[in-house]
Protein backbone atom coordinates (compact mmCIF):
# COMPACT_ATOMS: atom_id res chain seq x y z
CA UNK A 1 0.00 0.00 0.00
CA UNK A 2 1.48 3.37 -1.06
CA UNK A 3 0.82 6.33 0.54
CA UNK A 4 0.81 10.07 -0.89
CA UNK A 5 3.25 12.23 0.26
CA UNK A 6 1.18 14.31 1.98
CA UNK A 7 0.07 11.85 4.32
CA UNK A 8 3.43 10.88 5.42
CA UNK A 9 4.38 14.53 6.25
CA UNK A 10 1.20 15.43 8.46
CA UNK A 11 1.34 11.56 10.10
CA UNK A 12 5.22 12.66 10.51
CA UNK A 13 4.30 16.38 11.87
CA UNK A 14 1.45 14.50 13.94
CA UNK A 15 3.77 12.49 15.39
CA UNK A 16 6.60 14.77 16.53
CA UNK A 17 4.16 17.35 18.03
CA UNK A 18 2.73 14.76 20.29
CA UNK A 19 6.18 13.75 21.10
CA UNK A 20 6.99 17.51 21.96
CA UNK A 21 3.69 17.98 24.18
CA UNK A 22 4.22 14.74 26.48
CA UNK A 23 7.75 15.38 27.01
CA UNK A 24 8.19 15.81 30.51
CA UNK A 25 11.11 18.66 29.77
CA UNK A 26 8.48 20.58 27.46
CA UNK A 27 6.17 22.03 30.02
CA UNK A 28 8.88 24.32 31.35
CA UNK A 29 10.14 26.72 28.49
CA UNK A 30 12.38 29.40 29.74
CA UNK A 31 15.12 29.67 33.24
CA UNK A 32 12.80 32.03 34.66
CA UNK A 33 9.29 29.99 34.13
CA UNK A 34 10.78 27.15 34.70
CA UNK A 35 11.41 28.97 38.15
CA UNK A 36 7.95 30.16 38.65
CA UNK A 37 6.79 26.77 37.74
CA UNK A 38 8.59 25.03 40.08
CA UNK A 39 7.69 27.30 42.91
CA UNK A 40 4.20 27.84 42.15
CA UNK A 41 3.68 23.58 42.27
CA UNK A 42 5.25 23.33 45.27
CA UNK A 43 2.83 25.67 46.80
CA UNK A 44 -0.09 23.37 45.28
CA UNK A 45 -0.51 26.27 42.84
CA UNK A 46 -2.51 25.88 39.18
CA UNK A 47 -1.33 29.01 37.64
CA UNK A 48 1.77 27.29 36.56
CA UNK A 49 0.57 24.60 34.76
CA UNK A 50 -1.20 27.24 32.94
CA UNK A 51 1.75 29.43 32.21
CA UNK A 52 3.77 26.24 30.80
CA UNK A 53 0.41 25.57 28.65
CA UNK A 54 0.24 29.30 27.60
CA UNK A 55 3.94 28.85 26.70
CA UNK A 56 3.70 26.01 24.74
CA UNK A 57 0.89 27.24 22.23
CA UNK A 58 2.78 30.40 21.85
CA UNK A 59 5.67 28.56 20.92
CA UNK A 60 4.30 25.88 18.59
CA UNK A 61 1.50 28.43 16.98
CA UNK A 62 3.88 29.97 14.37
CA UNK A 63 5.56 26.61 13.96
CA UNK A 64 2.13 24.76 12.89
CA UNK A 65 1.07 27.90 10.63
CA UNK A 66 4.51 27.26 8.94
CA UNK A 67 3.33 23.80 8.46
CA UNK A 68 -0.01 24.76 6.99
CA UNK A 69 1.58 27.30 4.99
CA UNK A 70 4.49 25.05 3.02
CA UNK A 71 2.10 22.41 2.56
CA UNK A 72 -0.77 24.95 0.62
CA UNK A 73 3.15 26.15 -1.26
CA UNK A 74 3.46 22.33 -2.45
CA UNK A 75 0.44 21.55 -3.27
CA UNK A 76 0.07 24.15 -5.16
CA UNK A 77 3.66 24.03 -7.19
CA UNK A 78 3.05 19.85 -7.59
CA UNK A 79 -0.84 21.19 -9.46
CA UNK A 80 1.29 23.53 -11.48
CA UNK A 81 3.63 21.09 -12.27
CA UNK A 82 1.35 18.31 -13.20
CA UNK A 83 -0.78 20.80 -15.59
CA UNK A 84 2.09 22.10 -17.22
CA UNK A 85 3.57 18.42 -17.89
CA UNK A 86 0.20 17.16 -19.54
CA UNK A 87 0.33 20.47 -21.62
CA UNK A 88 3.40 19.72 -22.99
CA UNK A 89 2.27 16.24 -23.51
CA UNK A 90 -0.96 17.01 -25.93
Amino acid sequence: MKFPASHIICFIFLLLLLLFIFHPEISAQCSMCRAIAKSGAEDGQNASRGINYAILYLMTLPYILLVIGGGIWYLKRKRIRRNSGSANRS
